[in-house]
């Protein structure tokens, strides 16, 4: 089982930055970054029949498709993979942070930027250290 990771934030630099912290880490050596929502959904819903789970950065203030946006697009499909969500934003709004927990496929919820340390943690969470055979 693989674990694909997903950037997406209508940032450029942040999609930069933050993929660089992701293969320093290495959760990913090939992290794929989208400026959109709607273009990952699109990723995602073209390789639906893949073996892979997703681990999925998701900026949740963003034009057009929002972060809420997006997650509520994943709700609504049946998705047979995994798919785990990181919120990774510079929202400090505490309703953001009540309303990410009631989705179930968020596992985090990160200030941006990412950081060395966010990212060891994470590979340590539960739900996603089996993709790095790593013991809590």
């Amino acid at each position: 089982m693989k674990l694909k990771v997903l950037i997406v934030d209508d940032d450029d630099v942040f999609i930069m930055v933050n993929t660089m912290m992701v293969r320093r880490s290495t959760i990913s050596d090939d992290p794929v970054g989208f400026n959109s929502g709607d273009k990952a959904l699109d990723f995602i819903e073209a390789n639906k029949n893949d073996d892979e789970s997703y681990l999925i950065f998701l900026d949740i203030n963003m034009p057009m498709v929002s972060g809420w946006d997006f997650l509520e697009a994943l709700k609504s499909k049946n998705y047979s993979k995994e798919i785990y969500i990181v919120i990774l934003t510079s929202s400090i709004d505490l309703s953001d942070h009540i309303k990410a927990k009631s989705y179930k496929i968020v596992i985090d919820f990160v200030e941006k930027i990412l950081t060395l340390d966010a990212c060891l943690r994470l590979k340590q969470m539960k739900q996603i250290s089996k993709f790095y055979n790593t013991m809590i």
